[in-house]
């Protein structure tokens, strides 16, 4: 389980089970969504420039899927830690 923890005048803890990175790393790697984030927004001016990834999404999956299941083997290792000079606080630990 992943979890988020965010101090500041509230405390906020969010819990992401290992199920939803699976199911969440399936869906963003669909071809249909890599369209969609590759497209052109014609509705402004400006031109982005993101390109569709140079891994091919059949190599990319198994590779997320490998480094979520070694995640599994490291629970409490803290992935992210930031103290803002605000005295806010976020903590991502597996």
């Amino acid at each position: 389980m992943l979890k988020i923890k965010m101090k500041s005048d509230r405390n906020f803890t969010l819990l992401v089970p290992y199920f939803i990175l699976n199911t969440a790393t399936t869906i963003m790697l669909t071809n249909f969504i890599w369209r969609k984030i590759t497209e052109r927004d014609y509705y402004t001016s400006e031109s982005t420039t993101i390109s569709k990834s140079p891994m091919n999404n059949k190599l990319l999956k198994p590779l997320i899927k490998t480094a979520i299941n070694e995640a599994k083997k490291h629970r409490g290792t803290t992935i992210l830690e930031l103290k803002s000079s605000q005295g806010e606080e976020i903590t991502i630990r597996l």
